[in-house]
């Protein structure tokens, strides 16, 4: 099967497909950061998006009550704020204290006015209200190691000093206890303010860090990456050694940054399906180069892929294509799926993740004054986090592949390697008693017979089936028909741990079974 552009299909035997789940053999622990969500101040994503003041749905802090529960419905564990390319320029004490003396600046990165009428307070308020870790990125463009320390102290410290004590005085008592803290954003771009090389970098996080975690030794950090081998070796070499806080040696970085985006337009199905495989790709790439600079250190890092999403972003002059439901389609979905699957396969080295955004713009949610909508990504969100388990297990899958000539997508497929027709992860919940299996058929137009093999589970004789499918790939969500493609419930019987079951074309479908 091969596809260049618009998709052909070679393949004259009827299609068939084997999923093996090995429930003895864990491969890791999920992270409940790997559903995250990333928030940047960008058009229709923070002002408009999750803080709406003026709205008749918004709480008494401004925040959308209607985005606040459909979030919290998929139990994203973090959110990263401010940005983002945002952060570069983001000076974070304009946003904090009293509203009405908040000035309003130019941000030159978005080239727009900012009246940071959305700021720390209100930005952990967010997080409180979806139940999320806060994940704060830090101004490595224009931005200081003492700013960033003040930051710090500010949200994280309950003595008497100047920032702690300024904090109270904006009326939170208690310190937000921010974890996580990134060290800047994308800094190889020249998107960026204070673009650098993997060196100038590398030593200027080694400082940061330093500075941070001597404020709280608590932190994690996370450093930015590049889906690019070389760099990441020169950083990793930067700042594998631990450092020196108070008497003892802590690791220097926890977390290990790589985004990826594609296409601004859609492109063909297996294209589509293939974009995913290149996350997998770099996941290990990356895995690679961290195991080959840490060698037998104790500590290593975890991956945060904590920017990712089909599409790319679109800019202040395109922030009409927010309205174009249309774009975020069923084969979106299958994209998503795809790297969820990957994430659980690797989460002994991938810690976090941030689809980016959640929220307007690219995101899985559509909230525009009195509308909203559940764009079908935000399905593929609702079936994980709620259903999926704690542990990953092993699972092999045998099928037919497709592959891509002369891609549309972006230079990055070029050498792919041909994709599976059928992607697939499973897990087990902690206490045991629960076996969930994804499998996403990932043909554009063929159901396929699936003989999948529990191996030695002892499972009930009834599973839960979840699907999410729709009659074309293209098939999308609009205002008018909102569940076009949306999450499905159902039960089947089953003979014994070896069982057949036909996946739609172009859908996902899970299994949760009940174990003895």
């Amino acid at each position: 099967m091969t596809s260049s552009g618009e998709s052909r299909d070679s393949t004259q035997d009827a299609l068939r497909g084997a999923v093996k789940v090995r429930p003895d053999h864990v491969r890791g622990t999920i992270s409940p950061l790997m559903y995250g969500h990333f928030v940047e101040h960008f058009p229709k994503c923070v002002y408009g998006g999750y803080y709406d003041p003026g709205s008749p749905f918004a709480d008494e802090h401004g925040l959308r009550k209607d985005v606040l529960e459909a979030v919290r419905r998929v139990k994203p564990g973090i959110m990263r704020w401010p940005g983002g390319n945002y952060a570069s320029a983001y000076h974070w004490r304009n946003g904090i204290g009293d509203k009405r003396a908040r000035p309003i600046t130019y941000d030159p990165v978005w080239m727009v006015e900012e009246t940071h009428q959305f700021g720390t307070a209100e930005f952990m308020d967010l997080c409180r209200k979806t139940e999320v870790e806060p994940y704060i990125c830090l101004n490595l463009g224009t931005g200081t190691i003492d700013e960033a320390m003040q930051w710090v102290e500010y949200c994280n410290l309950d003595g008497d000093t100047e920032y702690a004590r300024l904090r109270k005085q904006h009326g939170h008592v208690k310190p937000f206890n921010v974890k996580y803290w990134g060290l800047g954003n994308e800094v190889y771009g020249p998107w960026q303010m204070n673009t650098m090389d993997a060196t100038s970098y590398g030593k200027i996080a080694l400082q940061y860090t330093k500075a941070i975690k001597w404020v709280d030794p608590g932190v994690k950090i996370v450093a930015v990456a590049v889906q690019h081998t070389d760099w990441q070796t020169e950083l990793l070499r930067q700042i594998r050694d631990p450092i020196i806080v108070g008497n003892s040696r802590v690791p220097c970085v926890d977390y290990v940054s790589i985004h990826a985006y594609f296409v601004s337009e859609p492109v063909s199905f297996y294209e589509t399906m293939l974009a995913a495989d290149h996350v997998e790709e770099q996941t290990q790439l990356l895995r690679s180069a961290i195991h080959a600079a840490y060698g037998s250190r104790d500590h290593q890092p975890l991956i945060a892929w904590d920017e990712w999403n089909f599409y790319l972003w679109s800019h202040y002059e395109r922030a009409g294509e927010n309205y174009r439901n249309e774009v975020y389609d069923l084969k979106n979905a299958l994209f998503t799926a795809s790297v969820l699957n990957s994430f659980i396969r690797n989460c002994d080295i991938v810690g976090m993740a941030n689809y980016s955004p959640f929220v307007n713009i690219r995101g899985a949610i559509f909230a525009d004054g009195p509308a909203f909508l559940l764009r079908p990504q935000y399905h593929v969100f609702d079936l994980y986090a709620n259903h999926a388990g704690q542990r990953a297990i092993e699972t092999t899958v045998e099928s037919d592949t497709f592959s891509v000539t002369a891609p549309l997508v972006s230079r990055v497929l070029l050498n792919s390697k041909p994709g599976k027709v059928l992607d697939a992860a499973a897990t087990v919940n902690d206490d045991g008693k629960e076996l969930f299996l994804s499998i996403v058929n990932r043909h554009e137009s063929k159901a396929i017979p699936c003989a999948i093999d529990l191996g030695d589970a002892r499972v009930s004789n009834q599973a839960t089936i979840f699907s999410i499918n729709a009659a074309s790939p293209t098939d999308s969500n609009s205002l008018n028909a909102a569940d076009r493609v949306t999450l499905k419930q159902s039960t089947a019987s089953l003979g014994s741990p070896s069982l057949t079951h036909t996946l739609p074309a172009h859908s996902v479908t899970a299994f949760l079974f009940k174990m003895e």
